[in-house]
């Protein structure tokens, strides 16, 4: 079953663009992506330079490293084995270790700091808002929307295959404002809105294995009380895994298509789509 939400980077289409109902003209779009530059700019500055970074991330794992390796050694101590002297030093390297990392993790909140008081940041802000302002009005999304998460699959055709793009995720997690219009499903970003008719809309399930994604938006942390029953996780690879994602079936023009939200958005998208629950689900 194919993706509804989802980007072939060789042709740069999607299902979803054949539903596009309002879209921003040029000049929003322009200022959106000088908009995008420019901040991207100022979240540079917060961050550790990449090689102080790695640094900071090897200093902390051959800290752990070290460290596993003491507690290790205290027990062969204690069996008489003698190599108290070896302990100390490995204790010593991982504490120096520890400080080195500690002193770049602060060095790095500093440069956040700085960033944040910045006059010019701060002046992006409020132009930000501005902008966002603009771009809601231009694609007339109204105040009652909703805001939810909806999982894009990207991938690249190869030899007749789909292939997704990145190893480490399965999907790309974008924030949208849903609403009801007429007999349509909209789903907004910031550039386009689409427009999904209900009655494509057939059924949904939920999936019990986990799925991978590349980051968090919501305001609140997946760690917070309102996220925490979804038991997000992190992955080994920095990215975010969750199970009990809602996956809809919709049919348009005798294909079927899958459209995936994240758990803790599900009931709000499944109300929208006017999918009864069935028993068993």
């Amino acid at each position: 079953m194919k993706e509804f939400f989802a980007v072939d980077t060789h042709l740069g289409y999607s299902e979803s663009s054949s539903v596009i109902a309002r879209e921003v003209d040029e000049n929003n779009l322009k200022e959106q992506e000088d908009y995008t530059k420019k901040m991207q700019e100022y979240e540079n500055r917060a961050k550790l330079p990449p090689a102080l970074n790695a640094v900071r991330v090897v200093c902390n794992v051959l800290a752990l490293i070290l460290l596993c390796g003491f507690l290790f050694g205290l027990t062969l101590s204690e069996n008489g084995k003698g190599i108290e002297g070896i302990l100390y030093c490995l204790f010593g390297v991982s504490i120096f270790f520890m400080l080195i990392a500690f002193l770049l993790s602060r060095y790095r909140k500093s440069r956040a700091k700085k960033v944040a008081k910045d006059e010019g940041y701060l002046a992006l802000i409020k132009e930000g808002e501005r902008i966002y302002d603009k771009c809601v009005a231009s694609l007339k999304i109204p105040s009652s929307a909703k805001p939810i998460d909806v999982f894009l699959y990207v991938y690249s055709t190869q030899s007749g295959d789909e292939r997704p793009v990145s190893k480490t995720v399965k999907y790309v997690n974008t924030p949208v404002k849903a609403f009801s219009e007429a007999n349509c499903v909209m789903v907004a970003d910031l550039q386009v809105v689409f427009a999904l008719k209900k009655e494509w809309f057939k059924d949904f399930e939920i999936i019990p294995e986990k799925v991978t994604f590349n980051c968090w938006n919501k305001d609140e942390g997946y760690g917070a009380n309102e996220y925490r029953k979804y038991a997000i996780k992190p992955t080994a690879t920095g990215a975010l895994s969750v199970k009990n994602c809602y996956k809809f079936i919709l049919e348009k023009d005798g294909e079927s298509f899958a459209i995936v939200i994240p758990p803790y958005d599900g009931e709000a998208f499944l109300k929208l789509t006017g999918i009864k629950y069935k028993k068993g689900k």
